[in-house]
């Protein structure tokens, strides 16, 4: 994980289509705050999950896009104890892979 800003890190990158897209990269981001620490995305590599429990764990994991939905979800929930959120919409698909907790449907800040 590389640390971006005193409150915020970025997990390894991950290639979710090696074969069909080589070049699609994404992320995940965590977000260190007193009342407890949020996963932005997802994140498969467990030498990240070594690095998050060490600076705190999370309370809650958002995803923003159906397509982050991964075999992990599932695993850091348990590992954390934390809550798994999706957009009403992306419930179906997510919840195939692991109980969504919360849902939202507008944006908030």
């Amino acid at each position: 994980m590389k640390q971006i800003y005193p409150d915020l890190w970025r997990t390894a990158p991950e290639h979710p289509l090696p074969d069909d897209l080589p070049d699609l990269m994404m992320h995940a981001y965590l977000l260190v705050r007193e009342q407890g620490n949020l996963l932005f995305c997802r994140s498969e590599h467990h030498a990240d999950h070594r690095q998050i429990r060490e600076l705190g764990g999370i309370t809650h994991q958002y995803l923003t896009h159906w397509h982050e939905a991964a075999l992990g979800l599932a695993r850091i929930k348990e590992m954390f104890g934390s809550k798994l959120v999706c957009h009403r919409l992306a419930e179906p698909t997510v919840s195939q892979l692991s109980p969504v907790d919360l849902t939202f449907e507008t944006r908030e800040v």
